[in-house]
């Protein structure tokens, strides 16, 4: 095919940057896409970024640089490579897209059967979540063309900026559900790594590169990543051949990958997958709270079972989102990415800087600068002053009452008592041990202080006893390691169920049965445990 002239975006990618954090989306049971439009030639409205192993901007001496193709794209800077080929950042057309091109190994492109076809079809292929393919070419020079992607996991994770478990959980579930809906169409993805995961500031996914692989070289034993499924690198050390390129075995690598990059993004660096299980306990991201702890728990259990190292004890990814659904309802609502995209941007500019030594600094006199001190924290002073008599003054118009004490109420009773002087009464539901379920626990504002009527009074109320988190870590023990793990934290051993797995010790668990993250104290978890065949 002649490749076509690439059409301006319907919308940028980066158009809903200052839109409200997303809910976790509901799901329509299919896990299909969100409105296909109708089919066009090429469409215009994502980016792709060079997939497989890491990118990197360094370019060696054999490195060469493409020309300009037909005028259509005048080529940019150096990017990455990877499996798929080299990727150069470009502008395309006469509005000045910015796209990336991927230039092919023409042996790989020209031996992959029914190429033209599969590609066209792609260039046709609408999804919420997946950046479309724009233009492509078999050639003396092949090639395939993506716009340039605003943000990819690989830079999130590089600045060690981690998500939070939500925002981790959204992506997650965004990206299983594609996957499993695109199955249905034949397609899966095979090389899911943080530089193909692309996401805008409201947590929205769109996979890079979707549908590709079979362009893709073999996989070599010195070219295989974190990311690929340990059935990925068996088959490379064995005989050098690709994977089997059934959708069972690929979409079971895709889902390996997944989980990898998500375990990644919730740490905020590197991750091996057998360090997984550890997050939320001993892996936990610099300056967690308890609640992230908590909730990193309670995803870690799903990433390893997504993760494991058997495809067939691997969940699907249907399975993986109907988890994470379920997950998501114990998970506060994501929260914009705006931050985590300011931390990743300023590493970038001070892996850029230059060395100390070589700027050029013009030092001040010391008493210039405490004298600007005095004068900042002096007009800051100013301003606060200024702020409390404003804030504090009271209305006159707007009746204020004193603040009464609903500890130790029942929440019917608070939410009445507060109602009737003129508060809007904020339910927020917690887990204590020392107190009854629907007891309040605690309320801001204090007690004792005067609020105007119209004002937020938030009240804690109490669901119960603390749920125990199961511990990840009790796969691979014994099942009497596993009881006395367990039984230190409140749980017992339920039933042991049995299953073939000549890959690990006979007698060890391989999986924990039961379905629910989080127990009340004093439950039994259901093993599963390791036979000889």
């Amino acid at each position: 095919m002649e490749p076509g002239a690439v059409e301006p975006p319907d919308r940028d990618p980066g158009e809903d940057a200052h839109e409200d954090a997303p809910e976790f989306p509901a799901s329509d049971g299919t896990g299909g896409p969100e409105g296909d439009p109708e089919p066009s030639e090429h469409l215009a409205s994502g980016g792709s970024p060079a997939a497989g192993a890491p990118l990197s901007a360094e370019v060696g001496e054999a490195d060469w640089a493409p020309a300009p193709i037909a005028g259509r794209y005048r080529i940019g800077e150096f990017v990455g490579e990877s499996r798929l080929g080299r990727t150069y950042r470009a502008t395309a057309g006469d509005d000045d897209q910015d796209v990336e091109v991927t230039f092919l190994d023409p042996e790989v492109a020209a031996g992959a059967e029914g190429a033209a076809e599969r590609l066209e079809q792609l260039c046709n292929l609408r999804h919420l979540h997946v950046l479309p393919l724009l233009d492509w070419q078999l050639g003396s020079v092949p090639y395939l063309v993506y716009p340039a992607a605003p943000m990819r996991l690989q830079r999130l994770i590089a600045a060690g900026s981690a998500l939070s478990p939500s925002q981790t959980m959204l992506i997650g579930l965004q990206a299983a559900e594609t996957l499993h809906s695109l199955r249905q169409r034949g397609i899966t993805h095979g090389a899911i790594t943080p530089a193909s995961c692309c996401v805008d500031a409201r947590g929205r996914l769109r996979l890079a590169e979707m549908g590709v692989d079979f362009l893709r070289g073999p996989l070599q034993p010195s070219e295989a990543t974190r990311y690929d499924a340990p059935e990925r690198i068996e088959a490379a050390d064995a005989d050098g051949e690709p994977l089997d390129s059934g959708e069972t075995a690929a979409a079971a690598a895709d889902v390996f990958g997944l989980a990898v990059v998500l375990g990644e993004s919730a740490a905020g660096h590197t991750v091996s997958p057998q360090e997984i299980g550890r997050l939320g306990r001993t892996l936990v991201p610099r300056g967690a709270g308890s609640g992230t702890v908590r909730n990193l728990a309670r995803l870690a259990p799903l990433l390893v079972q997504a993760s494991a190292p058997r495809p067939e004890n691997r969940l699907e990814a249907d399975e993986l989102a109907l988890a994470l659904r379920a997950t998501a309802e114990m998970f506060p609502p994501p929260s914009r990415l705006d931050e985590a995209f300011r931390r990743a941007e300023e590493f970038e500019v001070q892996q850029a800087a230059p060395e100390p030594e070589e700027v050029e600094t013009t030092p001040r006199p010391a008493r210039t600068r405490g004298r600007a001190v005095s004068w900042a924290a002096a007009a800051a002073i100013v301003v606060a002053s200024v702020l409390l008599v404003i804030l504090s003054a009271p209305d006159d118009d707007t009746p204020a009452h004193v603040m009464p004490s609903v500890v130790g109420m029942g929440w019917p009773e608070a939410a009445d008592s507060l109602g009737e002087a003129g508060w809007e009464v904020r339910r927020l539901e917690v887990r204590v041990a020392d107190a009854a379920a629907g007891e309040v626990v605690g309320q801001l504002p204090e007690a004792g202080g005067l609020l105007d009527e119209g004002q937020i009074v938030k009240v804690q109320v109490n669901l119960g006893a603390p749920l125990i988190v199961i511990p990840a870590d009790v796969v691979g023990m014994t099942v009497e390691e596993a009881r006395l793990r367990l039984s230190a934290i409140g749980l017992g051993v339920g039933r042991v169920q049995t299953r073939v797995d000549p890959s690990v010790p006979q007698g060890s668990v391989i999986a924990v049965a039961e379905a629910l993250p989080e127990l009340p104290r004093g439950s039994t978890v259901d093993l599963v445990v390791a036979v000889a065949g």
